[in-house]
């Protein structure tokens, strides 16, 4: 069997890598088109689920005596992208 140096393995995997990284990009990208905010109207599907989490006063601990607050959480069946938002009163903050 023939030895194959180690800047050939190196060189192989790369390719791999590479390769992969192309494929999983141009996947992620062909399948998912960003959402845009208003004026736009989309549809998402998913299921939606109460999910409770801590309130006032310390918003850390129910157990420790914080209220309760249910929330109704969207959990979307597709991950989904959003557009930034550009228009002069919407400002996303970072």
């Amino acid at each position: 069997m023939k030895k194959i140096s180690i800047a050939k393995k190196i060189s192989i995997a790369l390719f791999i890598l590479i390769f992969a990284c192309i494929f999983n990009y141009s996947k992620v990208t062909a399948n998912s088109k960003c959402l845009a905010y208003e004026p736009e109207i989309i549809s998402v599907t998913g299921i939606i689920q109460p999910e409770t989490f801590a309130g006032p006063p310390n918003y850390s601990s129910i157990k420790k005596g914080d209220e309760a607050l249910k929330y109704w959480i969207i959990h979307l069946d597709n991950e989904i992208c959003i557009n930034k938002n550009t228009d002069e009163i919407n400002i996303p903050e970072y």
